[in-house]
């Protein structure tokens, strides 16, 4: 090869070298930006249910009453072992007594 052969050579391995740097680089910010858009997704997706969970929440507050309710009229009765069998009896009654 002849010294210029070996320059010209030289040259395009330095090109293919900052190609590829270039390329890598750029695939890199690409994924870096995808990432940002998932963590941006994910952040939203965290915010909609913590707003959920906190309604579900204030839900659970305002029907506990209705949970004591009937732990007190269970452990008043002698009749019930378990709510579910207070509220299969409620069932029935509603049943009978609202079609006659």
């Amino acid at each position: 090869m002849t010294p210029k052969e070996q320059e010209q050579l030289k040259n395009q391995q330095k090109n293919r070298k900052y190609a590829k740097r270039k390329v890598y680089s750029s695939y890199t910010i690409k994924y870096y930006i995808y990432l940002e858009l998932e963590v941006q997704k994910l952040e939203e997706l965290q915010r909609k249910l913590i707003e959920e969970r906190e309604k579900l929440n204030e839900k659970l507050s305002k029907h506990e009453i209705y949970q004591i309710f009937m732990q007190k009229v269970l452990d008043a009765s002698e009749e019930f072992s378990e709510v579910r069998e207070i509220i299969d009896r409620y069932g029935l009654f509603y049943i009978l007594y609202s079609s006659s």
